[in-house]
């Protein structure tokens, strides 16, 4: 059977270039700015959603990225004005699943010294920065204009060569190709209306918390066995991606080199 086409925004960046190759058995319609596409202005990519089955949302202003003078106003005009005009043009043109590529900054983490939050998806978003503020309205209006759409909220990218990133994908980051694994797997497997929070495995659970919020160290070394060189000085937030493990079946394939599978 022929799969319907996907169209992919932000096809030419670090996640939908990955996303784009794991369709390789269908067909997929890039939309990105350097490829003259727009998204608040629908009149130069409508074609390419024309005769779709899905979008997969991954374009986004984000902070690694963005001027370090941006403004809420920016993020807002970046992120939430074209993916509002991109859902309006989906729904004219009958397109029914919409994948939402969102991020794990919808959540605040614990201030130093204070207990790490564990989130999943049953937590609230609660962060008011303007980059977590503008998700959080994108995510409101994917819920309110199609219903059957998914909500993938990935945690911080990190690079394998990385000593601190390392460190980080034990609670609160991801590899960029397990990113692209959860969002193919939610565009083929979620049901409607599901939204997955994603990060690598952590080694961490609940009775940790206060420990690691004022001695992240002595918490690393007992559920690792390590003692890497960097360790934040607090860690506020753990995120676990359990939800995305039971229903799409998602597996991270590259977990911290410093994670011990559990026996």
């Amino acid at each position: 059977m022929t799969l319907p086409p996907v169209a992919v925004t932000g096809i030419d960046g670090a996640l939908g270039r990955r996303v784009a190759r794991l369709l390789a058995d269908r067909e997929v319609r890039g939309i990105d700015r350097r490829r003259g596409h727009e998204l608040a202005e629908p009149s130069s990519y409508v074609s390419l959603v024309r005769g779709c089955g899905a979008i997969v949302h991954t374009a986004a202003l984000h902070p690694l990225v963005a001027p370090a003078s941006a403004t809420a106003r920016d993020y807002h005009e970046a992120n939430v004005v074209p993916f509002e005009a991109l859902v309006s043009i989906a729904r004219r043109e009958g397109v029914r699943r919409i994948v939402l590529v969102s991020s794990t900054s919808v959540w605040v983490n614990a201030l130093p010294g204070e207990p790490a939050r564990f989130l999943d998806e049953s937590v609230l978003p609660d962060a008011d920065d303007g980059y977590a503020r503008s998700k959080r309205e994108c995510e409101r209006l994917l819920r309110d204009a199609a219903p059957e759409g998914v909500i993938v909220r990935l945690a911080r990218f990190a690079r394998r060569d990385d000593p601190q990133d390392a460190v980080r994908l034990l609670y609160r980051a991801i590899d960029p190709d397990d990113a692209a694994t959860a969002v193919v797997a939610a565009l083929d497997r979620a049901a409607d209306g599901a939204v997955y929070a994603i990060s690598a495995p952590t080694p961490f659970a609940p009775a940790d918390a206060l420990d690691l919020g004022r001695d992240p160290r002595s918490v690393i070394r007992r559920r690792t066995g390590s003692d890497p060189a960097w360790v934040p000085g607090s860690i506020g937030s753990v995120v676990l991606a359990d939800r995305a493990s039971r229903e799409i079946a998602w597996r991270a394939a590259f977990p911290s080199p410093l994670y011990a599978v559990p026996t």
